[in-house]
Parts: structure tokens; sequence; C-alpha cells
């Protein structure tokens, strides 16, 4: 009887999960191919690889203007694997698939997150429901699955594939570094922990780690060195200009004035919008977890390096630089939304009434979170970056510090389309002003004449 009953509850979350499952790759099928400029400077790298023209931006000099060299790479073997399909369109279905995977890697190692079959459901629903539609075809969804089977392989104590995913993960987003520290850390306190002391045999699994990490990172610290004549992207200094310049708010002043507060709308009460039931719902999780789930602790700990991180760049922040932070605070709503149905689980029976009254209590939180997701699926057209010319154009609030150059916000993307024959180059953020070219890449964005 044992048997079949956990067999029945496999089958059971199985189903889930491939229904679930569907609704990313649902998005990506009709998401319209209009990305943001950042994206298609990413997806031109890819372009020019697929040419055979190499990892360059149009034309010499090379120089690394992505973040996301690993998406770039994986985009481009798509790309030259098929080739009939355009390359904004797979990359949304790498970043769709993405999406769906986090929840099947928190399905494969279920026993290291001591997760049973339905809390999988649960959090599964949560993440699918809570996805970020408008970064479809950039490297958020990546990250986040690279994140998840980092730490997964980590607590399953297969180190050297853990600090090969991180250093996947750093080459996916420079971010990705923090995780290898911070797991470097986790894996010597552990040993402390369970020897009582700290001696060369502690070194071990800390070693491992660190191999597994080097790997990738040396293989593109050789070839970036070779290729660009630096091993990190050329964009940091750009951003920081950018901040310099106060058009753009630093990452602590949209966090504080901006995200926290716009977080969990969908669960925000009307007639009391200082009430936020996402916010409530997510602390109590996360105390919960202090006592209960420690393991999960770990992505508060990343978060906390993440945030003090890019604070200390003092870059200028850009909307995704949140997602990060959204995506942890997301797993924890999703585990308190597993303690709240967990008693009716576990002693109401019949089996079947247990499910339908975890359901009503459930439904509402994870439809108030999906809110948001759901209103873009249904009102998303593509970013107006990306659309071609003739739409009505915006002028950048640049204008006045650019020699009154004009910005067609509008079509930056088209000039930037991997299908483009513009020939636009990057130029180094640290040249003065008065040496940009007109109709050069420069600092995220494009000069042209007014």
């Amino acid at each position: 009887m044992k048997i079949a009953s956990a067999q029945r509850s496999t089958l059971f979350t199985l189903g889930v999960l491939i229904c679930l499952s569907c609704l990313p790759l649902l998005v990506a099928y009709r998401y319209p191919a209009f990305l943001n400029d950042d994206a298609y400077i990413t997806l031109t790298y890819v372009k020019n690889l697929v040419n055979g023209n190499g990892f360059v931006f149009n034309h010499p000099p090379a120089v690394l203007g992505t973040t996301t060299p690993l998406f770039t790479l994986v985009v481009a073997g798509l790309a030259l694997l098929l080739p009939g399909v355009e390359i904004a369109t797979l990359a949304v279905f790498l970043s769709a698939l993405s999406w769906l995977g986090t929840t099947w890697v928190f399905y494969l190692f279920r026993k290291q997150w001591a997760l049973r079959n339905w809390e999988v459901c649960a959090l599964s629903a949560v993440l699918i429901s809570s996805g970020w539609v408008v970064f479809l075809g950039m490297e958020f969804h990546p990250f986040e699955l690279l994140l998840v089977l980092s730490v997964s392989l980590f607590l399953s104590e297969r180190y050297e594939l853990s600090g090969l995913t991180g250093g996947a993960l750093f080459l996916t987003r420079g971010e990705g570094a923090l995780v290898f520290v911070l797991l470097l850390i986790v894996a010597i306190a552990r040993d402390r922990t369970k020897k009582g002391r700290f001696d060369a045999d502690s070194l071990r699994n800390p070693l491992k780690l660190t191999l597994g990490f080097g790997l990738p990172i040396l293989a593109w610290a050789i070839y970036a060195q070779l290729t660009f004549g630096s091993f990190l992207p050329g964009t940091l200094a750009a951003k920081q200009a950018q901040a310099l310049t106060g058009f753009w708010r630093t990452f602590p002043q949209r966090l504080t004035g901006e995200w926290l507060t716009s977080w969990g709308s969908g669960l925000s009460l009307q007639s009391l919008k200082v009430i936020n039931i996402w916010w409530i719902v997510v602390i109590i999780g996360l105390l919960d977890s202090l006592v209960r789930k420690r393991k999960w602790l770990i992505f508060v700990g990343w978060i906390g390096l993440y945030i003090a991180g890019y604070s200390l760049l003092s870059v200028a922040a850009y909307g995704w630089y949140q997602l990060p932070i959204l995506f942890v605070l997301n797993l924890f709503f999703g585990l308190r939304v597993v303690r709240i149905v967990e008693p009716l689980i576990e002693r109401v029976r019949p089996r079947g009434v247990a499910i339908g009254a975890s359901l009503v209590l459930s439904l509402p939180l994870v439809i108030g979170l999906a809110r948001p997701t759901l209103e873009a699926i249904s009102t998303f057209k593509g970013d107006a970056r990306g659309k071609l010319p003739g739409a009505e154009p915006m002028v950048s609030r640049t204008r006045k510090s650019r020699r009154e150059h004009r910005l067609y916000r509008d079509r930056i993307s088209w000039l930037l389309h991997p299908e483009s024959d513009h020939r636009f180059g990057w130029v180094d953020a640290a040249r003065p002003a008065s040496t940009y070219r007109k109709g050069r890449l420069c600092m995220g964005f494009l000069a042209l004449p007014a």
C-alpha cells in the first residue's frame, strides 16, 4: 500500500510540474520578439559569432560589452544548430526553459531541500506564477536556474559539480562569484562544526569546490585576455559613469525608494495599501526558516552579499538588478504557503478533501502573487525600444549633457538588432564626451545627430 501511495504521489507531482511547465513555453511561443536594447547588445555578439566574425560587436576593436558571455555562447550554439530560427526567439525560449527548469531542479533535489512531493508542487506554483515575463530573452532566468542548481549540488555534497555550476553562474552574471564565496565559507564552517576543529583534511571539500569553479573561469579568462585584453566586461565603468551623471539612481536608492514598496503589489490591500500581505507572508517564511529549514538561509546570505556588492560598486541601478532579490523572497513566500497548508495535508482525510481545502487556502495567495505576471502575459507587446522605426521618438534625459544629441529610444534596439546591418561599435566609457563618435554605442545608448 505504501509503495502504491508513493507511486501515486510521484505521478501526481510529475503531472502538476508538467502542467506548470506549459505556461513558460506558452508565453515564449506567443512572445513578441521585440526585446530591449541591453538584450540586443548581447544578441549582436551572438550574430557575429554565428556569422564567423568572432566575439565582437559588429567591428573592431573587440571589446567585451556584454555581461553574460555564457548566455551569449549558448544562444550562439543554438543558432548554429537551428539556423532557421530567429536569434531573439532562441533567446526567449532559452529563458523560458530556464524559468520552468528551476522547478524541476527543486524536484530532483527535493531530499536535499527536505521537500515532500506536495511541497515541491506548491513551491513550483509560486515560482512559475512569479516569473519575469518582460525579461525573457535575457540571462536572468538562466541565472536563477544555475543558482538553485549550484546550491543543490552543494547540499548533495557533489562539490566539484557545485563549483563547476558556480563557475557557469559567474559567466552568466558576474555576481555569481558571490555564490562561490558563500558556499566556500559554508563548506569550511560546516566541516569545522562536524569535527570541532580545523585541520588539513578540512580543506578537501573547499578545494574540490574551488577546482570546479576555477575550470570554466580559467578557460574563459585565457580566451578573454587574448581577445579583449581584459577578463571582465567593460561595462562596469560605464554604469559607474552613468551614476555619476545624476540621471540614474544608484542601487541603494532604487532598492529603498522604489523596489521594496512595489514588490507584492498584487497582494496589497486596496483600502489600506500600507498593509502588503506578500511582505507579511515572506517575513513569516524567513522567520520559520530560521527554526525549521536552515538550509534555505544560504539564499539569505547570498542576497546579503549581493546587496552589499552592488551598493559598494556605486553603479546606476537598472530595473533587472532587483530580480535576484525578488526571486529569493518569493522562495520564502512559497515556503510559508507550504506551512499554511501543511496541517491539512498531514491530518485531514480523505486525501481529496485535504487537497481541496489546501487549494482554497493557498490559491488566493498564489493568484494574488501571479497578478502582475498574468497582466504582463496578456498585455505585453514587446519593449518599445525593440520595435521598428516609426514609433513616436522620445528624448533622453541625457540630452543636455550629450551636446544636444537626440536619443530615439524607440529606435535603439532596432539599430542594435542582430539582423541590422548598421555598423555600430562599443565605445570605451572612460573616454570624454567630446570624443564620442556619432552613431557609435557608448555607455549603453546610441548618440544620434540632433
